[in-house]
């Protein structure tokens, strides 16, 4: 995944975690990076863009993780993505998710 990529993977995270802040700066930087109006589409429910599997597969894993299956996997796979560019994306959103979690903890002093 190019930076580009990666960059608008974060942007849509943080646009189905309803953060403003988080997907203002990500968009920003996406435009900073190139991206296209194509590529700021992906925020409407209606787009069709080439990272649409990756996409689904990180909404899903954003708002349902529980949801997410082998027929979810096999879609990014078979839209031309690699095992690796999953494994990638996921362990991106497990680092993701393992810091914030961490903050929430210091903050309400859970440890």
């Amino acid at each position: 995944l190019s930076p580009l990529d990666r960059e608008l993977i974060a942007a849509y995270t943080s646009y189905l975690n309803n953060c403003s802040y988080c997907h203002g700066s990500h968009k920003e930087f996406c435009i900073s990076l190139g991206a296209t109006q194509e590529d700021l589409a992906i925020f409407s429910e209606e787009h069709n863009h080439r990272l649409s599997p990756i996409l689904n597969f990180v909404k899903v894993l954003t708002i349902s993780p529980n949801f997410v299956n082998q027929e979810l996997k096999d879609e990014v796979i078979n839209a031309g993505f690699t095992e690796e560019e999953l494994k990638e994306l996921t362990k991106s959103y497990m680092d993701y998710f393992n810091n914030n979690l961490g903050k929430i903890i210091q903050i309400y002093h859970l440890c």
